[in-house]
């Protein structure tokens, strides 16, 4: 199955994965010895927001190019392997289809506009069956939605974009969700979508590789500053109609 990845320049930079420390916490210590790239795989679902996939995927081709070696791969699947449409009708072709993952991936589940088609009975079947084996999982968007209708978040903080709030919060009141940009805990990673999957992507780099690299990363992507896990989403009060 190909998959896809950014070119690693020759020239070796030092890096390292620490143990992971409590949610939402992040390194700062020095790169030292090189560890086996991690594996992200993209769920694209139906109607999936491109916005919020292309902001999760970009920090990881750029931590690569800044690092000047191959800390990330990903392949992108959908339910069965085929081309699938996102909200804005741009078709996008995959890798392949829902697979057993090597334990140590994670998968992100792109979520869009259309959340009942997103929440299939073969995703969350692969779902359930790649959390039980320790594979770890993230949302962007209304992924969240998806993973919550697999019973992967009873108990456990997590966030979903302002629009789905009230819905999410009727349908799963076991769930702690929080009107925060991102939230990472133990896991599992979910965001609100848009820009916000940069953020939380740029803080699990910071947390695997350190607070330079993922500074690097933050200055390639142009953002002027990153936002905290404790950033609330922003809703404007006065919106048109």
């Amino acid at each position: 199955m190909p998959t896809g990845r950014s070119p690693a320049p020759p020239k070796p930079v030092t890096g390292q994965a620490p143990a992971r420390a409590a949610p939402c916490s992040v390194s700062t210590a020095s790169p030292g010895p090189e560890a086996a790239p991690r594996l992200f795989v993209f769920l694209l679902s139906p109607a999936f927001s491109m916005l919020a996939f292309a902001a999760a995927i970009e920090p990881l081709r750029l931590a690569n190019r800044t690092a000047r070696r191959e800390l990330y791969t990903w392949r992108t699947v959908s339910e069965d392997g085929a081309a699938v449409t996102c909200s804005n009708g741009v078709s996008v072709g995959v890798d392949g289809a829902l697979d057993q993952l090597p334990r140590s991936a994670s998968i992100v589940v792109c979520g869009g506009v259309r959340l009942e088609a997103a929440a299939s009975r073969p995703v969350i079947t692969w779902l359930r069956r790649e959390a039980r084996r320790g594979v770890r999982l993230g949302a962007v968007c209304t992924g969240t939605y998806v993973l919550a209708k697999a019973g992967l978040l009873q108990d456990r903080r997590c966030t979903i974009h302002w629009e789905n709030l009230a819905a999410f919060t009727e349908d799963f009141p076991e769930v702690q969700v929080e009107n925060l940009l991102y939230v990472i805990e133990d896991r599992v990673f979910t965001c609100a979508g848009g820009s916000a999957a940069t953020d939380m992507v740029l803080r699990l780099i910071a947390a695997e590789h350190g607070q330079d690299l993922a500074s690097a990363v933050a200055d390639a992507t142009g953002r002027p500053s990153r936002l905290s896990d404790q950033t609330p989403q922003h809703v404007a009060k006065d919106r048109a109609d």
